[in-house]
């Protein structure tokens, strides 16, 4: 098999996994995982992408309502023709609008990200192992504005979002994908480095 059909056999694998998760248990473990990122998170205020969940991805919203209200910057993505540009959000109901893949996104005349601030981003995937390895939807653009980022701002320190059924033993990996930091779960935080 090769690199791009055992990514695709692992995606359906892991979609399966977490179809069979109940609501219940989502939300749950969404809960858990916001609490573990506020635990690591410094006080005060900083700049930190998120993102805007799907259905079957962390429901991160509660903990971008309480980095809202620490004052905190946040950025969200916006798909482009060019690849992944964050904006900042100050309001999560007045900032946004629906996007073309049924999920909020900020509207563009938003300030844009300056890289050279972030500290700290919050990232989806749809698998993830425990030394930071990271597959994601298919498309690229995570790992393209990853590493872009890292070009940038050495400094940001990157965490992989996952409920514990997306954690697998093996991701296969092409030269391009890039790897986090942390990964967050609702039972662990794993630093990957």
């Amino acid at each position: 098999m090769t690199i791009p059909e055992e990514k695709e056999a692992l995606r359906k694998s892991v979609s399966a996994r977490i179809a069979r998760m109940s609501d219940q248990q989502r939300r749950r473990e969404s809960d858990e995982i916001c609490r573990k990122i506020l635990q690591i998170l410094p006080e005060g205020k900083f700049e930190i992408c998120g993102y805007m969940p799907l259905k079957d991805e962390v429901d991160v919203v509660p903990l971008l309502r309480e980095l809202l209200q620490r004052r905190c910057a946040l950025y969200l993505p916006l798909y482009t023709e060019s690849g992944l540009v964050f904006h900042s959000v100050s309001s999560l109901e007045e900032d946004l609008h629906p996007g073309k893949f049924t999920i909020s996104v900020p509207h563009p005349q938003l300030p844009p990200l300056d890289p050279a601030v972030l500290r700290f981003a919050l990232v989806p995937g749809r698998a993830f192992n425990l030394i930071g390895r990271r597959l994601g939807r298919g498309k690229g653009a995570y790992d393209t504005w990853i590493a872009q980022q890292r070009i940038l701002n050495s400094q940001t320190q990157f965490f992989g979002i996952a409920f514990r059924d997306q954690i697998v033993d093996e991701i296969p990996e092409d030269p391009y994908d890039q790897r986090v930091d942390r990964i967050i779960t609702s039972s662990e935080i794993s630093a990957t480095a």
